[in-house]
This record gives structure tokens, sequence and C-alpha cells, in this order.
């Protein structure tokens, strides 16, 4: 029914709802006096905004203008009444609208009387905005849910009444095979709900809802929220937990008269359907668990501890778990959400690995060296100098020549060859378009063999026929080659300098064949001094792998449960080897990583319930390990290892400590220096030899 909602106006004025604007429209030209109308006027310019009132049809309420006389003494009433949202008019403060026509005698419906006195008005309204209530409100509502939670728990009739077949089969092909928190919200847009407003607090109760999910991994993928929008046709009535009377002796809650449908108008029920939760997860001290999560005033139990017994309810063989964390319709409140995040994460986070934490261990090299220190002696190995040799002048010349011809290249960008017209003309294009005569190519030859005018028309005018239809490049370079001895001639100085460089080249040649053959003449003296030297340092070399075996064994017993054989490296005998440590070191470390990516993928789902650190999220990361005590044991030993950087240091001392006693196992060349250094010497002696020769 259309009931005055919103401000109320000076001198009794009330703002109602209801009805299309443009039907109210039509109605306001006839509603006011001359002093309403103005008092009207002031209000809508003290709101900013458009004001719109209008005056239902006669039909919609006992007075005929959808407003009821003055309420006497309210008494609880039942849930269709209550779902209304019906405010009473204040006593001693007159409607627009009401009549001095007494209503008529109201009929009954079977125990339901439509009368003022029947509604449902509390001193704050259920469909109230939770964001506006008290901070005070807000706390006490939350702790008082746990200690309610076991009078508020519906039976198993009950359970079947609020859930019943239909909306279970709706909610589950609505999540499909993955987990989701699905909201059945169903409103009503009749003028007679006015507290519904077109589903706008339905609406912004599942956003927020929606908003406070985001980022809240399930398996390590984001667990999605659904809505149901759609009525559920239902073929049983609902009794409420406020309707106890009614269900002996009325209709049910969601029924208006005793011959009239069943209806979810009004419902907010929050579903949750999930895979994750096992029965180990059980909050109770039994030796046998079963069946599907019940949420319970003793935390969240499975079905057997749940029904003290050991049978499974229904649905615990179900692989998907289907569980209503909160009904609208049977408690007639809005759910706190924060409340509901906080269970849905208990319900929805997997246990934490069964396999061992990680352990900080890395991966460890050894390497079999021959003969480190001896290296020193850098001047034990010759590393000749080869002496570079400038551009032969002949090939020099030609690629000039070459470079010269491919910038008279014509325009159609072909290439040219010698012409068979006689004349002036040497040479055309390959399609016959561009011609070059013989005194273009004179200054190429000019300037770069030095070869004169005459000699080059003597020998165009011999050879030209011979070389018809041919690359020109090849006809310039034919006649370069048949006056080499003048190109020489006239370009003595450059290849002078040439041959001279050439005979200091091959003269080097033949002194780095001297020196090499001296050195190896001189390593070959040395050899048993270096044989000596290399034996001792092997044996050192085989005790240091041995330390290097204890070094590895010493990280694979940090790892725990890692079923390895270590007995050949345990045995004492000395006769593991680097590589067989090394192989047994990587598969623990695999362990290891597979460990730490399980653990680190855990802990991110568990971490994504705790966004930031401000306190509300702070206080819903508590509550979530509250209800469950294997992540609280999870997350205290996170904490309890300490800082990575810290552990990373005490691993790095426990390294070195043996690498220091690999280094201390080899050799020292302090016997054997003073043999080393003759050799040295003597192989320094035929370098510098080499070296006079070679930058004189």
């Amino acid at each position: 029914m259309p009931y005055p909602v919103g401000p109320r106006l000076p001198g009794g004025l009330k703002i109602f709802t209801g009805e299309p604007i443009e039907a109210a429209n039509r109605r306001n030209s006839s509603l006011f006096g001359a002093p309403k109308r103005e008092e009207f006027l002031r209000f809508a310019a003290s709101m900013g905004s458009p004001v719109k009132i209008f005056k239902p049809p006669g039909s919609r309420g006992p007075t005929g203008y959808g407003i009821c006389p003055r309420p006497g003494p309210t008494r609880p009433a039942s849930a269709a009444s209550t779902r209304s949202g019906s405010r009473p008019s204040s006593p001693g403060s007159p409607d627009l609208f009401a009549s001095t026509r007494r209503p008529r005698s109201l009929r009954s419906h079977r125990g339901l009387r439509f009368e003022t006195t029947d509604r449902f008005a509390p001193d704050e309204p259920f469909w109230g905005s939770v964001k506006k209530r008290p901070a005070s409100a807000r706390q006490a509502e939350s702790s008082l849910q746990t200690q309610a939670a076991a009078a508020a728990e519906p039976s198993n009739q009950q359970l079947l009444e609020i859930l019943p077949v239909e909306v279970r089969e709706k909610v589950k092909t609505t999540a499909g095979s993955r987990g989701a928190l699905v909201i059945e919200m169903l409103w009503s847009s009749s003028s007679y709900l006015p507290a519904h407003d077109n589903g706008r607090k339905y609406i912004s109760m599942a956003a927020e809802l929606v908003d406070l999910m985001v980022g809240r991994l399930s398996n390590g993928e984001p667990f999605r929220v659904l809505t149901v929008e759609e009525p559920v046709k239902v073929k049983k009535g609902l009794y409420d937990k406020f309707s106890e009377h009614e269900r002996l002796h009325g209709v049910a809650s969601n029924v208006s008269h005793a011959k009239a449908a069943a209806s979810r108008v009004g419902a907010f029920e929050v579903h949750l359907l999930q895979d994750v939760w096992t029965a180990k997860l059980c909050s109770a001290s039994a030796n046998h668990h079963q069946g599907p999560p019940v949420i319970t005033s003793s935390g969240i139990l499975c079905a057997a501890c749940a029904a003290s017994s050991a049978t499974c309810a229904a649905g615990c063989g179900e692989q998907m778990q289907h569980l209503l964390l909160h009904s609208k319709l049977w408690t007639r409140r809005w759910p706190c959400l924060r409340h509901l995040t906080a269970l849905t994460a208990a319900l929805v986070i997997e246990a934490p690995p069964d396999v061992p934490r990680p352990v900080v261990i890395r991966q460890v090299t050894f390497q079999r060296r021959k003969c480190p220190e001896l290296r020193r002696s850098s001047c034990v190995f010759f590393q000749p100098k080869d002496l570079s040799l400038p551009e032969d002048p002949k090939r020099k010349l030609k690629r000039e020549i070459q470079k010269r011809l491919d910038d008279l290249e014509c325009e159609c960008q072909q290439e040219w060859f010698v012409a068979t017209a006689g004349g002036n003309i040497l040479s055309s294009c390959g399609k016959n378009c561009h011609h070059l005569e013989i005194q273009e190519l004179l200054p190429l030859l000019v300037e770069t063999a030095r070869l004169k005018e005459e000699e080059f028309r003597d020998f165009v005018k011999c050879k030209k026929s011979e070389w018809c239809a041919q690359p020109l490049s090849d006809f310039i370079f034919h006649f370069v080659d048949e006056n080499m001895d003048l190109v020489r001639h006239r370009n003595r100085h450059d290849y002078a300098r040439y041959d001279s460089q050439v005979q200091r080249r091959n003269e080097e040649k033949e002194k780095r064949n001297e020196v090499s053959s001296e050195i190896r003449r001189t390593r070959r003296m040395s050899t048993n001094v270096v044989l000596d030297y290399q034996m001792r340092f092997e044996e050192g070399q085989d005790q240091a792998e041995q330390i290097f075996v204890s070094l590895c064994l010493h990280l694979i017993r940090k790892v725990p449960r890692h079923g390895l054989p270590l007995q050949r490296l345990d045995d004492g005998a000395g006769t593991a080897t680097a590589a067989e440590a090394q192989k047994l070191l990587q598969q623990a470390l695999r362990i290891n990583e597979l460990r730490r990516k399980r653990w680190e993928t855990w802990y991110q789902t568990l971490d994504s319930w705790k966004r930031d650190d401000t306190e509300k999220e702070k206080e819903l990361f508590s509550t979530i390990l509250s209800h469950r005590k294997d992540l609280h044991d999870a997350s205290m030993a996170r904490e309890e290892e300490g800082d990575l950087e810290t552990n990373l240091s005490l691993l790095e001392t426990e390294v070195e400590s043996f690498y220091s006693r690999i280094r201390q196992a080899f050799v020292k060349p302090n016997e054997h220096q003073q043999d080393i250094d003759a050799l040295e010497r003597q192989v320094e002696q035929a370098r510098t030899e080499y070296s006079e020769i070679v930058e004189t």
C-alpha cells in the first residue's frame, strides 16, 4: 500500500510515492489549496530538486487515499505486513489526504487482519541502511550473532522451508560447476510495499558484498559473487523465526492469505557453493568427522558433529556443498556483510598444504681445478703478434675504379656494357638508353692509375671490337692489367713501401717459429717439476671434494621428509663424488621449491582476505583465523620463521665455513716456487727476443 514515507512537512504535509510520475503530474493540479501549495513549494525549493506529489487511487486503502488512520497500540504482526515496510502516521499530525469518513468494516482472512494495528512498526525500520546505523549498534549486533546462533538456528523442518528444492536447484544452476557466493534477492515494485523502493536497498547491499569480495581468492582464483533476481516459484510456505504462533494458528509468513500462493518477495538469501571445505577442518574434537559444513554457535562443524551422530547429513555425498549463510526471509534482518565474508573465507580457503614448510637452502658448486696457482705464470704461454699489412695497391686501384664506375650509373639503373657503335661512344647501358663517351672515362683513369689519354685511346681502338657487349668494368680492368708495369712505375713509392712491409712480415714469421721452438724445449725441461706439483695438488683436491660432499649432505638434511637415498654420501668411505652429491642436492632443491610454490600460492590465497592494513581488514582477518585453527597456526608459523634476509645470512655463514675448509685443502706452491720462477725467467727471455724483432 502507498503509505506515507519521507520527510514530514510543516502542517502535516507529507510526500507520497508509489505511482508513476506521469500519473502523479496529472493529479498535482487539484491536490492543494493556496496555503498548502505555497507551503509545499517552499519545501521543494529547500530540497533543491523537483518533488512529485500524487493522490493514490481510491481503491488502494481503507480511506480511499492510501492513508491509514492514526494507529493504536501495536503488536507483532505477520511477515506479510512486516515486509510491506509501512510506517503509521504520527499522532496529532493530520494527513494531507485524510478523510473524515470512517473506514468500512475490515474483512478477516483466517486470522490475518489488514488493519493498522496489525502492521509491523518497529522503532527502527529493519530495511534501514547499515551504513546509517551507529557504530555501537553494529558492534552490538556483531557480538550478539555468535551468542544467539544456537537459539536462531532453524530446525531441519524450517531449513526445508527456507531452502526448498526449487531454490536449491536454481542456485546450483546459477553457480555451475565452480564455487560461488550466490545472492538470491527479490523485491516488489508494488506501491503496497514502498519500503522496497524498487530494490534500491537490495541492489546496494549486493553491490557492497561484491565490492567486499573483490580480490578474495580461493584455490588461487577470484571467488565469484553471483545474483539471482528472477522469482523462483515455490510450493510450500515459509514461517520465519518470529512466526511460531502463526505456525500453529495462522498462515505462512510469505503467504497473503490462506488460499494465496507462496512468494519469496523480500528475499535476500546468501548461498555458498564450494567444494573446498572438508570434514577434517571441523573445529570439534571428535574421532570421526563426516559431512558438509554446518555453522553453529560452537563454530564450523561437520554434519556428523553438528548432529552428534556418525551418520552423514543430507548432501554430504555431493562434491559441491551448498550452505545457506543468511536468510532475510527467516531473520527479517539484513546480513552483516563482513560477518558473511569471514564465514565465506573460513569455508572456501583450502587447508594448508600437507607437506612440510620450505626451508632456506641454495645450490652450491664444486669444480675440479688444474693447478690454479701455476696459472699465475702467464709468460709460460706464448702469444705471437700478427703484423698487419696494408692493402695491396693493385687491389686498391681496382676497387677505386669500380667505385668510380658505380658513380656513373645511368638513370634507369642498368649496368654499363661496351658499345658496338663506333666513334667516341665507348659504352651504353643495359637498355641502350644512355651512352658514355671515351672523354667521360679519361678522368677516372688519369686520377686513379695515372695513365695517359693516348694510351687509353689506342687500347680502345685495338680491343673494342673484341669486348663488344661485355661489362665495361672488365674492359677497364683488362686495360689496367696490360699496363700494370706503367702503373707500378708511376706509383713506385706506394709499391716499394708495400714490398718492404711484406719482407718484414716474412722475417717475423721465421722468428716466431724459432721462439716457439725454444718455448717448447723449455717446457719439456720443467715437466718433471710440474708433474710432481700436480700430483700433490690432486690429492688435496680429492680431500676438498669430500668436504664438498659433506656440505651437500648438510643442506639436504635440512629438508624434512625428503625421501632421498643418502647412504652413499654418508658411508664414510669417501667414495662419493661431487657430481653425485650435487645431483641429490638438486633433487632436494626441486622438492623444496615445489613446497615453496605450494605454500606461496596458499599464502597468496590467505593474504587476499586481508587486502590492506586498515582496522576493518585486520578485524575481518582476525575473525577468519578464529574460525579456522589451521589457518591461525599457519599464520603464526610464518611469523615465527623470521625475516628471510636473516635466514639467508645464517645459511651463507654455514656455507662459507665449508668453503673455507675446501680452500685450505689445496696444496700451496711454496715448495715449487723457485722452479716455477726459473721457468718464468726462461720463457720471459724468449718472449723479449721476439718482441724486439717485432717492434723494430
